[in-house]
């Protein structure tokens, strides 16, 4: 299993704690350093260290007994370099710009197994709380027009910042 954006760990942690994967990639661009955080957090503010350091310190058991791992860099760069086939599922939630989403697709579709799972963050069009819009909704439904994709499940977050979750089908 993968995760892609990682942000702050927390749902690394559920999906972790839910799901028991023998291994998880933590996929990230770690970019943001001491007193960087972001949503109004001060979570490594408070702790003076980066992003990195502190998944590295949260998830320090399962980084230990190599259950844990982290990958820097671009999402679609850093997915690249695993096997084809190589996962059951990933959790995407990293840039949220069309051409990103797009990048991330093209090279999850040879990434991800036949009947493996692709949980697709934030599929909405814009970001009202930052003013942004998103091509979230654009790339993921390019990929679903073909029609061999399935969708199977639709999670509804209050602010529309919703899940889509697509069964790979070769």
């Amino acid at each position: 299993m993968a995760e892609v954006g990682v942000a702050y760990g927390d749902f690394s942690r559920k999906i972790i704690d839910s799901m028991n994967p023998s291994k998880f990639y933590a996929i990230d661009i770690f970019a943001s350093g001491p007193g960087e955080d972001f949503w109004g957090r001060t979570d490594w503010a408070d702790l003076n260290i980066g992003q990195k350091e502190f998944i590295e310190r949260k998830f320090a058991n399962e980084i230990g007994n190599g259950k844990f791992i982290l990958k820097k860099g671009l999402s679609w760069d850093v997915l690249e370099t695993f096997d084809d086939n190589y996962f059951d599922y990933v959790y995407l939630d990293a840039a949220h710009d069309y051409d990103s989403v797009k990048k991330d697709i093209r090279v999850l579709l040879n990434k991800v197994k036949n009947n493996g799972i692709i949980q697709f963050n934030d599929y909405t069009l814009y970001d009202w709380s930052t003013n942004a819009p998103y091509g979230v909704v654009r790339a993921v439904d390019e990929m679903l027009v073909s029609g061999k994709h399935e969708i199977i499940f639709f999670c509804l977050q209050t602010g529309g910042f919703n899940d889509i979750v697509v069964k790979i089908k070769k």
